[in-house]
């Protein structure tokens, strides 16, 4: 038997299998982020497959390695219990992360990016050996690997089409040569044989050719100026819809577009630029997709000078920060007392910009890459990068509690605190006497600046009519006076521009915001926004709670306020009556209920703590193989951390008074910590407990100022503890522990107590040094 040619044919096609699986590897790392040089990630593709294949090949070799990792995991549990946690710990965070993405609602953590393409890099060269080494169906190679690299391309990755040449090229070669070995066992039997003489001058010719074709393909010159056949091109969006979101040469596209700044003449509104008025036209563009739980306002632009028929943006004040770089400007004091963390994600569709959409307050922004964002005045922000189709950002808002919240708690902000507090007071000398004379009829019973807001807001909702057919604005006319008292009819710039010249007639500082209201609940946690979704309304400060926003504009139900009567009778409609987890027709934003939670925070998806990457397709085997994972671990880790925390529990009762206290302190600070309240560098423990106990002062019996005493004592000098001391530092143990119980959750608190163990190995590490 012959064994060169056959060696050398498998030579080949391992070659082959290396070249096929780096090309479609290295596009799936570019895609999820991977950070390694090309070099080093051949050398680790080419390791990677080479073994999936040895196992294949050898799977009793797998299975014995599967049982020495097994053996040696369960061995190593004993010295460091915490390695089966982490383990399990790790595998659910990747599962989560995978889950997330493929919602869109979540980046893959920079920790997780290897681990997610090594396991896509064992699945790629599981398939790609089984079908390449199987000479009868290797042509499904073309399928697969082809539909990969044509997707990704037409959804923007570039680099696609180059992994596609690499790859024909390679499939080329591996057709070349199976057809030449194939010929030369139907030639071997024959007398005077001398096909095995063709083999160098074969090879030779495939390989030129096949790099040839790629290469004359790939310089081939492309453009745009190609007959379009408009029926069928519309016959094939309708009936494959995803195809119209593909690449092509528009300019929402990065490379093809220029972003620019978000303008209400984006939206589809027809009219004369920056002048109010006139009847408008909505598009129905499809713009972006918000995730978030709830409906919410996501500003665009805020303006302050009104002239009398138009309003511009004073934006002489901005700075420049980073992403991932907080912004907000607000001490952890004001967050914890005044403020609740959310987030949203926002994709772009059919839409460029360079502004970024918020919610009020937003604190950081999470994207792609490593550019600057610029935070103008009122919190707009600015992405001089441009954010293009496909294209996607995470938003972090700080939320002002409710007003009537913050008014029980004690806030106290002045407006006469705001930076430049003219330009939100600023008016015209064309307001006319009767519409200050209306508004101090409107607000005649109000007793506060809360109270005048609602009724401009109120009376604004329900004395005009809304339709799109506004009135023209007569040449020498002040915008408003013809709204209030001639026209009566308007949209929301009507309304908005209205209500923040009344509220600035009653010494109310205020802002007429442009942006977008995401409504169109398309599923559970998910919203889409159209150019008829585009919006105006104002913000006002009220004190003593700060900026609040309101809806003067009767399309949209009035924001129902926690303790406090709706500014409309339309406004105490349950949601559960308008939203029923479809998608209904869009008609002038006239279907939806906000209320001011769900303005505030802008939804309630977790916020993520990890670097953004490109959203990718993964299998859903890989999902459920890692649930099975963590089912297994979870439960036993549960008992083995349960039984544990129960023998230290024992132990304890065996220890002296002294030794209990000041092994249940060190607990309590590590518990506190836990909670946010860690102890600082440098800090004694009487500076700690003085520090923290406003936060504590509910706990127990004692307050954490004498059971710190007591701990004092117990180590620092001879004095023999008592029961009741040890007994007073237990309970508080206790108590801290339902508090975090109530901080996350029954199941959270146990899960992270016994199975990922986050504070119980402080526990135990406290316990031997004590």
């Amino acid at each position: 038997m012959d064994k060169q040619p056959i060696s050398r044919h498998n030579l080949i096609r391992m070659t082959i299998y290396f070249v096929m699986v780096f090309s479609l590897m290295h596009l799936l790392g570019i895609i999820i982020g991977v950070k390694i040089p090309v070099f080093l990630q051949i050398l680790i593709i080419v390791f990677g497959s080479g073994l999936v294949r040895v196992f294949v090949k050898k799977p009793l070799i797998f299975y014995v390695l599967l049982v020495l990792s097994f053996i040696i995991l369960i061995l190593l549990s004993h010295y460091q219990v915490s390695i089966i946690s982490n383990i399990a710990s790790r595998s659910i965070d990747i599962a989560l992360d995978i889950s997330g993405y493929i919602q869109g609602k979540a980046y893959i953590k920079a920790e997780n990016v290897l681990w997610i393409w090594s396991i896509l890099l064992g699945f790629v060269s599981l398939i790609t050996g089984r079908i390449l080494f199987d000479n009868r169906f290797f042509y499904l190679l073309l399928p697969l690997y082809l539909g990969s690299f044509v997707f990704y391309w037409y959804t923007y990755i570039d680099q696609a089409l180059w992994m596609m040449m690499v790859f024909l090229v390679a499939f080329f070669i591996l057709m070349g040569t199976n057809k030449y070995f194939n010929e030369k066992n139907i030639w071997k039997s024959k007398e005077d044989n001398t096909f095995g003489n063709l083999y160098q001058p074969w090879v030779r010719t495939v390989v030129t050719y096949s790099v040839l074709i790629i290469l004359i393909a790939g310089l081939l010159p492309k453009g745009t100026n190609f007959m379009r056949w408009y029926w069928l091109e519309q016959k094939v969006y309708e009936l494959f819809p995803i195809v119209e979101d593909m690449r092509g040469g528009n300019y929402y596209i990065r490379g093809t577009g220029q972003a620019g700044f978000f303008d209400l003449a984006q939206t589809g509104y027809l009219r004369e630029t920056g002048r109010l008025g006139g009847p408008v036209v909505l598009g129905d563009q499809l713009l972006m997709t918000v995730y978030t739980d709830k409906p919410t306002y996501l500003r665009g632009n805020v303006s302050h000078i009104y002239s009398g028929d138009s309003w511009q943006a004073k934006g002489d004040r901005f700075d420049v920060y980073n992403l991932y770089e907080d912004f907000g400007g607000l001490t952890e004091e004001e967050l914890d007392a005044y403020y609740q963390s959310s987030t949203i994600s926002i994709v772009h569709q059919f839409f460029s910009s360079k502004t970024l959409f918020s919610p009020y307050r937003p604190v950081e922004i999470e994207a792609a890459g490593n550019h600057d964002i610029v935070v103008y005045r009122d919190s707009v922000l600015i992405y001089p990068n441009g954010m293009y189709k496909g294209e996607s950002y995470i938003v972090k808002v700080e939320t002002p509690l409710d007003y009537a919240v913050l008014k029980s708690i004690g806030i106290d902000l002045k407006k006469t605190d705001i930076p430049d507090l003219e330009i939100y007071l600023n008016l015209p000398d064309s307001i006319t006497d009767r519409t200050a004379e209306l508004t101090r009829d409107i607000v005649i019973e109000a007793e506060n600046d809360y109270q005048k807001a609602l009724a401009i807001e109120k009376y604004l909702r329900t004395n005009y009519r809304y339709t799109l057919e506004g009135d023209v604005l007569p040449d020498g006319r002040e915008f408003v006076d013809f709204f209030l008292f001639d026209s009566k009819v308007g949209y929301c710039t009507y309304y908005a521009t209205a209500m923040a010249v009344m509220l600035r007639l009653e010494g109310i500082p205020s802002r007429y915001v442009e942006g977008y209201v995401a409504q169109e609940l398309v599923a559970t946690g998910i919203y889409e926004v159209y150019q008829n979704n585009a919006h105006a309304w104002v913000e006002a400060f009220i004190e003593p709670a700060g900026w609040m926003t309101f809806e003067p504009t009767s399309s949209l139900p009035a924001i129902t306020r926690r303790g406090e009567h709706p500014a409309t009778p339309g406004g105490d409609r349950d949601p559960s009556d308008i939203y029923s987890g479809e998608k209904e027709e869009r008609e002038d934003n006239d279907d939806i209920k906000i209320d001011e939670d769900d303005i505030n925070q802008g939804g309630g998806t977790p916020a993520p703590n990890n670097q953004p990457t490109i959203p990718f397709a993964v299998t859903r085997v890989i999902l459920w193989m890692l649930a099975i994972i963590a089912i297994g671990f979870v439960p036993a880790k549960f008992l083995i951390g349960f039984m544990a925390f129960k023998g230290l529990k024992k132990q304890m009762n065996r220890w002296t008074n002294n030794r209990k206290v000041i092994f249940m302190y060190q607990y309590i600070t590590m518990l506190m910590s836990e909670s946010g309240y860690p102890p600082k560098d440098g800090e004694t423990h009487y500076e700690f407990a003085n520090r923290i106990a406003y936060k504590f002062h509910s706990h127990g019996e004692k307050s954490i100022k004498e059971i710190t005493a007591i701990f004092v004592r117990s180590k620092y000098s001879l004095y023999s503890t008592t029961d009741q001391d040890a007994l007073d530092v237990e309970n508080f143990s206790i108590s801290m522990e339902n508090r975090l119980k109530n901080d996350w959750g029954v199941w959270t608190f146990y899960y992270r107590k016994y199975v990922t163990k986050d504070f119980f190995k402080d526990f135990k590490y406290s316990a031997d040094y004590v």
